[in-house]
């Protein structure tokens, strides 16, 4: 009770929610021309580097044998 309480008042100020926040300003954007390339590489760089912390990482592997498809955060993993 007390968790979902949290997850309920703080989630959306979280490092995942704002990942999620970002990916989906830069799809609703279509194209890279309506918007600064510096930016775009900005969201990027925030979105890789909160994906690939450490808080990141611990919970991902609290829940990867819950997720469909845990390979694509290893990929990322092995990309950086």
């Amino acid at each position: 009770m007390y968790f979902q309480a949290c997850i309920k008042r703080y989630g959306s100020m979280t490092n995942y929610q704002m990942v999620l926040d970002k990916i989906e300003q830069i799809l609703d954007k279509g194209g890279r021309e309506d918007q600064e390339m510096s930016a775009y590489k900005e969201d990027l760089k925030f979105i890789n580097e909160k994906l690939l912390s450490n808080s990141m990482q611990s919970g991902f592997e609290n829940i990867r044998y819950r997720i469909e498809r845990p390979e694509v955060y290893d990929l990322l993993k092995k990309a950086n």
